[in-house]
């Protein structure tokens, strides 16, 4: 169910194929039928049966395989991307290199930080809990990042660098009205200082500079 869902939600995208894998089956036949080598991105999603370790062993066995499969049909192209959940801190710095050794671009979703600043950020903002609600739910809006460069320079003639949320606020409108549909901003993401790491800044005070 989870991955009928997710294809529904990404069928305005483009070719979406769901492919379920049975623990008893060859992984690598059922990469094959669905076309994994032609595709640009691998979507991997749990089973409501896994437990979260299982669940990044089980991504460990995907990335083997893709490796594998690529390594043997090397007119296939670049191997696909693998979009997938990590459950266990302790296991990402095993899938990184695994992903890195099999050459598989790999973008990972820490579970337990976004359940965290889920949870932060209904503490801060009550009122937030239905946008939420509303955009994890499968018949809900989607997640994206915007880059506000644009509309501040177009809107507001003010640097990136120099720009304070009151001067996205003020171009806000234009860029909804550009994207043609209504955004909500969640987060931040602030570009890192010298020998920072990127941090998304959740409910940014108001006088913080980006």
């Amino acid at each position: 169910p989870a991955a009928a869902a997710a294809a529904a939600r990404l069928a305005g995208a483009g070719e979406v194929t769901v492919a379920a894998h049975a623990a008893e089956a060859d992984l690598d036949a059922t990469l094959l039928a669905a076309g994994a080598l032609q595709s640009d991105v691998i979507v991997m999603l749990a089973t409501a049966a896994s437990t979260s370790p299982l669940s990044d062993a089980e991504l460990l066995a995907l990335l083997d395989s893709l490796a594998r499969l690529h390594r043997e049909a090397p007119s296939a192209g670049p191997p696909p991307r693998v979009v997938a959940a990590a459950h266990d801190p302790a296991m990402i710095p095993l899938l990184r290199r695994a992903a890195a050794a099999a050459a598989v671009p790999l973008d990972l979703l820490l579970a337990r930080n976004i359940q965290a600043g889920t949870l932060v950020q209904v503490l801060l903002k009550p009122e937030m809990a239905a946008v939420l609600s509303a955009v994890t739910s499968a018949a809900g809006p989607g997640l994206c990042l915007l880059d506000p460069g644009p509309a501040l320079r177009a809107a507001a003639a003010v640097p990136l660098a120099d720009a304070r949320l009151e001067d996205l606020e003020a171009c806000a409108a234009g860029l909804s009205r550009a994207a043609g549909r209504q955004h909500v901003v969640l987060g931040v993401l602030r570009p890192a200082a010298a020998g920072e790491e990127e941090a998304v800044r959740l409910n940014p005070p108001r006088g913080v500079r980006l």
